[in-house]
């Protein structure tokens, strides 16, 4: 990764609130990757249904990269 990306590794309530919001590029381009543990991504699960729940879901498919651990 090089000094010029950025990255944070991300509590599940802002992420649902913004993704309510319709705002989950705002990450992206202020931050670029987003990264989110098996925690997080664990409490979007509980949080049920919401809007933009696939785009943090599957992080794969956007900006979003899962943690290992």
């Amino acid at each position: 990764m090089g000094l010029d990306q950025h990255f944070v590794v991300a509590d599940a309530e802002p992420l649902i609130a913004l993704s309510r919001l319709g705002e989950l590029e705002l990450l992206q381009q202020l931050l670029g990757e987003v990264w989110i543990t098996s925690v997080v991504r664990q409490e979007l699960l509980d949080a049920g249904s919401f809007q933009g729940q696939t785009e943090i879901m599957y992080p794969e498919h956007g900006c979003m990269k899962r943690v290992s651990r």
